[in-house]
């Protein structure tokens, strides 16, 4: 037990040296050497000095020490001592012999260099353990900063100080931080303008057309991209805005261009349709989605109309009336133009008979009129209140096209008259297409008399009378033929 005291007290006295060994030089070398790299190893060579001179002492030591103990005992000294060497014991003659053999100061130097080692080993460890520790306490603030830089926190910054190697490497990772930050600053920067430029160029180039054609970004388009797919095409217009634009003179007229088309927008977008072109007063929007969402994109632009009315009522302004004409079917969406100029457009029959049917609304002083085609492509038409108006052939086809006016848009009253008529109108139609003339034009005055506003009959009774009065050749059948396109 003492024993074990005495050893553990001899290993802290040698830890307890060792720092203070290191510390001391660390003082010494410090103010005589600035750079870290090299007071480590003036300090690592010290230590290794320190320690070889200490063998060197204790070998040389643990050779005198055996010399004087051959030297000075005797047979008549060392015949009475006995040593328990754990396997039996030595008498005073066996020690005698064995300190007189020539190897036996080599071995005892030995063990007491074995002993100076285990002794001097905690002071080393020690040393080592501080020298460590003055490493790490410079490089554990600059381990934290690249942690906080790798989370993002780019405005972290490390204390300049220490040695001069500490402060170069200090002052490399301040310089190096204050760049990532730099840099990221700009490229936030960057970001938002290149999301600006996006945005604005979007208004041009709707991004559902950058979609249809798969391209990413507006400068993946290259001219002659194409696509072919169904497409509804709806074509609007303001009924007299010619009119309606001389009396309000150029600056109110744009700005109640963007006041119309700001009512009239959400609602086609809202039915994933987008505006390919403003043509002025008109709007020509397309629906890859269905002709169901044609209608119902038309049918919302004719209830956010009523809104717009009522604010133009309410500022004692004139209300307009606006026409829409829908037609389906294949289309080329794609990309036309020269080498400076591109322009993202739909190329194809059903797109310029869409544009014909809107035209035909003022004919028929309709609001919304649909061609065959959309209506064959409703899910349901049977969803909608459709009537049928006419069978028209525009100039150069050879079949004709039947147009169905939508009612379910109209104000309340009128939709009213003209459902009430919907039937008398129907027969009307028949006996018209029949070549019975005046019977079709007492039906049609009939449907007038109940509706006042419904330009259709009114239309119908005028053709009556000229047909009465001129009657067709054999070949009639009751298509309207469209010489204007």
């Amino acid at each position: 037990m003492i024993l074990a005291l005495m050893l553990a007290s001899f290993w802290l006295a040698s830890a307890a040296v060792g720092s203070l060994i290191i510390v001391l030089l660390d003082v010494l070398i410090s103010s005589l050497i600035p750079d870290f790299r090299s007071r480590v190893q003036v300090a690592i060579l010290a230590l290794v000095t320190v320690a070889a001179g200490a063998s060197v002492g204790v070998y040389a030591a643990g050779q005198t020490i055996a010399e004087a103990l051959r030297r000075g005992l005797d047979a008549e000294k060392v015949g009475g001592l006995e040593v328990d060497i754990g396997d039996g014991l030595l008498s005073g003659f066996q020690i005698e012999q064995l300190l007189a053999m020539p190897e036996t100061p080599g071995f005892i130097s030995l063990g007491f260099s074995l002993i100076a080692v285990l002794v001097a080993l905690p002071a080393i460890l020690s040393a080592c353990g501080k020298l460590a520790e003055a490493i790490m306490e410079r490089l554990h603030p600059l381990s934290l900063a690249f942690d906080e830089v790798r989370e993002g926190k780019l405005d972290v910054r490390v204390e300049e100080a220490g040695s001069r190697d500490f402060v170069k490497i200090s002052h490399g990772f301040n310089r190096m931080a204050g760049s990532l930050e730099m840099t990221v600053h700009d490229l936030d920067t960057r970001n938002r303008e290149l999301n600006a430029l996006h945005q604005a160029s979007s208004r041009f180039v709707p991004f559902q057309f950058l979609e249809l054609l798969d391209k990413q970004t507006i400068t993946d388009i290259a001219r002659g991209d194409q696509i072919q797919l169904d497409i509804s095409v709806a074509f609007s217009d303001i009924r007299a805005f010619t009119t309606m634009a001389e009396a309000l003179g150029a600056e109110q007229t744009f700005a109640f261009i963007n006041r119309y088309l700001a009512h009239m927008e959400p609602q086609i977008h809202q039915e994933s349709g987008f505006i390919n072109d403003i043509l002025g007063d008109g709007i020509m929007a397309l629906f890859h989605k269905g002709a169901d969402a044609a209608v119902r994109a038309s049918l919302g632009m004719l209830g956010a109309l009523e809104k717009l009315n009522q604010q133009l009522v309410d500022e004692n302004r004139t209300p307009i009336r606006i026409g829409i004409g829908i037609n389906s079917g294949p289309l080329m969406l794609g990309t036309i133009g020269g080498a400076d100029r591109l322009s993202c457009t739909v190329v194809g029959d059903p797109a310029n008979l869409a544009a014909r049917v809107e035209g035909m609304t003022k004919l028929y002083r309709a609001t919304l009129l649909i061609s065959e085609g959309t209506k064959q492509r409703l899910s349901d038409p049977n969803h909608y209140q459709l009537r049928e108006v006419d069978r028209v052939q525009a100039k150069g086809k050879t079949e004709p096209t039947i147009l169905y006016e939508v009612l379910d848009g109209l104000p309340a009253a009128e939709r009213a008259q003209k459902l009430a008529t919907l039937e008398t109108f129907a027969a009307a139609l028949d006996h018209y297409r029949a070549g019975d003339f005046a019977e079709a034009a007492e039906a049609f005055a009939t449907c007038l008399e109940t509706a006042p506003e419904d330009g259709s009959a009114a239309l119908y009774v005028r053709r009556c009378k000229q047909l009465l009065l001129h009657p067709p050749t054999e070949s009639w059948k009751g298509v309207t033929s469209l010489d204007a396109k």
